[in-house]
């Protein structure tokens, strides 16, 4: 019946276990335990990572080179971060959308200065959550966003912030 299959991490994965997907793909035959099948024509497998599958980066350091073999089978898009989805996420907490639009100020910021800092979506959503939770605003920022990034570097990141406005 056709259908997707979103094999995510992909660049995480083992590559000499990826053979088998490798082959799938190609011969559009599945092997699994319980017998050979063959994909539906509509079928589509999308691979997710955080890497162009060449390996690890200073951010992604637990990433696996993968064979040119695999890569050979993916078509690669860059996908950013969807901002209106993540306020829509946000917006089930009291504060999720002054959360998101924050971190989404943050995000613009390190993206600007090149800092080495990944500000994701899940950053909004703990921080949105830790202050309906109670936590005050700065100790649930320390958590979720800054995660220990040194003082003069959350400055530089801050005035970046207030001059973008």
């Amino acid at each position: 019946k056709g259908g997707l299959f979103l094999f995510d991490e992909l660049d995480a994965s083992n590559p000499n276990v990826l053979t088998r997907l490798n082959a799938a793909l190609s011969n559009r035959v599945f092997d699994f335990p319980h017998g050979n099948f063959k994909a539906h024509k509509n079928f589509v497998c999308l691979g997710a990572g955080n890497t162009d599958m060449k390996g690890a980066t200073r951010e992604y350091n637990g990433r696996q080179q993968q064979d040119s073999a695999l890569s050979d089978r993916f078509i690669f898009l860059a996908v950013g971060y969807d901002e209106k989805l993540e306020l829509q996420l946000a917006s089930q907490w009291q504060e999720g959308e002054k959360a998101a639009k924050r971190v989404q100020s943050i995000r613009a910021a390190v993206k600007k200065l090149k800092i080495r800092l990944t500000v994701s979506m899940r950053a909004t959503l703990k921080l949105a959550k830790l202050v309906e939770l109670g936590m005050l605003w700065a100790s649930a920022e320390e958590a979720t966003v800054w995660k220990g990034l040194d003082p003069e570097t959350i400055r530089k990141i801050e005035a970046e912030i207030k001059e973008s406005k």
